[in-house]
């Protein structure tokens, strides 16, 4: 549904192309910075629509394959987090622990997914000081393809195709942990340099772009510092009708401040949002605490609530919120409408 811009957005990343315009639209987009945050949100996107898998590249060996003579009982860790390759070669994307493991190319490829998380492992990183995205061959694992290629450049395409083949793979979205800090970082200045051209995302190139619905608008919710929320709405804001989702409520907030910047949101703009008292570990979430509201990236714990800026303004500090704090969440970011 992200249409041919978010296929020349992924091209662009992989060839470097920071100079050429591209656009992810409205598709659901996140490059996380906890791969435990990826996994819960992809489980959630599968309660949610179903077919949600987590991918990657072949970027550990297979441990637990069924004539595999090792007693290891997974085959990736990151972070502490242990997960295992797919239990079969047959469907797996429809298998019953699909959820629970990870594939590679070999298998998902020619599949759809609702949601893919896609893990991009060691094999590839990023050279800051020749701008180049360069591969481990000794992290790459697939032996078929290891093997069959001597050239340095072509081991580099081959893989450099496998992760545009991956991120390729998701309908509604595609969520995105990197294993290498510096390809992290490349890509989501990457992105966020992309979203900031979007105004509003993308929402012209819609069919159904002349249909719109209004929403209420309030004003304001602090990108920064929490800021008094006006709980009453005096206007309104017209919405394109293909970015409401049946039966789901929405809100629209002029933001102020600066601790969001890094998703293109800046002081003055105009955000959409979806109600969502619950809304999942890893999302952008509207919240209030007390008789304050602030926009923040949060991460669920037990016991407490973490509000995480996504801000090049190294100011914004994290904050955690625990049962003795008065807050309620009351949605999750959908996309930016408006430049303040």
């Amino acid at each position: 549904e992200a249409g041919d811009e978010f296929i020349e957005f992924v091209g662009a990343v992989f060839d470097l192309r920071q100079s050429i315009e591209r656009s992810i639209g409205t598709h659901d987009f996140k490059v996380f910075d906890d791969i435990r945050d990826m996994i819960s949100s992809i489980k959630e996107k599968d309660n949610q629509h179903k077919l949600a898998r987590v991918v990657s590249g072949y970027a550990w060996p297979w441990h637990t394959k069924p004539d595999s003579k090792s007693d290891q009982k997974y085959d990736i860790e990151i972070d502490g987090l242990k997960l295992i390759w797919n239990s079969t070669t047959k469907d797996w994307v429809n298998s019953p622990n699909a959820i629970n493991e990870v594939e590679c190319i070999h298998t998902v490829q020619g599949y759809d997914l609702n949601y893919v998380g896609v893990i991009i492992g060691p094999e590839l990183y990023y050279d800051e000081a020749k701008n180049k995205l360069l591969v481990h061959k000794d992290k790459y694992f697939d032996t078929n393809g290891r093997n069959g290629i001597s050239d340095p450049k072509e081991l580099e395409g081959y893989i450099k195709n496998i992760y545009k083949t991956l991120l390729t793979r998701g309908i509604l979205g595609t969520y995105v942990y990197v294993h290498d800090p510096a390809l992290r970082k490349y890509l989501k200045e990457f992105l966020v340099d992309q979203s900031s051209k979007a105004e509003p995302k993308t929402a012209v190139l819609s069919p159904y772009a002349g249909e719109m619905v209004s929403i209420d608008l309030f004003d304001s919710i602090g990108c920064g510092e929490l800021m008094h929320a006006n709980t009453a709405s005096e206007e309104t804001i017209d919405v394109p009708a293909w970015l409401i989702k049946p039966g789901a409520k929405y809100f629209a907030l002029r933001t102020r401040g600066d601790s969001m910047n890094e998703l293109g949101i800046n002081d003055g703009d105009i955000i959409l949002c979806q109600k969502n008292f619950q809304a999942a570990s890893g999302s952008n979430a509207v919240v209030m605490i007390g008789d304050d509201a602030t926009l923040k990236h949060i991460k669920v714990e037990k016991g407490s609530l973490v509000l995480i800026p996504r801000s090049t303004n190294k100011e914004h500090e994290i904050r955690r919120l625990t049962e003795d704090d008065e807050f309620k969440v009351l949605g999750v970011f959908v996309c930016k409408l408006e430049t303040g």
